[in-house]
């Protein structure tokens, strides 16, 4: 059976799209981007943002009641900014055929 998506509404094509993205939970074995990390950027955005109202305070950020390293900040940062490459050039390379 073949589906033509472009025929469905925007807004169920950018609910698809999204769920891409957010595929699976900490310990599973799904190929989208874990929640954890999801939930530990949105902590250390809101940190960086914080940071530049307040220069002068001093924050950790917390995961399930345990403070979580700048290496791995730095690395699930990383990690994502490399899944949004790959992400967006297979998107292109997906409209290019």
């Amino acid at each position: 059976m073949v589906v033509d998506y472009s025929k469905w509404p925007l807004l169920s094509q950018v609910i698809i799209l999204v769920l891409t993205f957010v595929g699976a939970s900490s310990e599973s074995t799904g190929g989208g981007i874990k929640i954890s990390r999801i939930v530990m950027y949105c902590k250390s955005a809101r940190k960086e943002l914080r940071k530049a109202l307040h220069p002068h305070s001093v924050e950790t950020i917390e995961f399930e009641n345990q403070p979580i390293d700048s290496n791995v900040i730095s690395s699930i940062q990383g990690y994502l900014v490399i899944y949004l490459m790959i992400f967006v050039v297979s998107l292109q390379v997906l409209f290019q055929l």
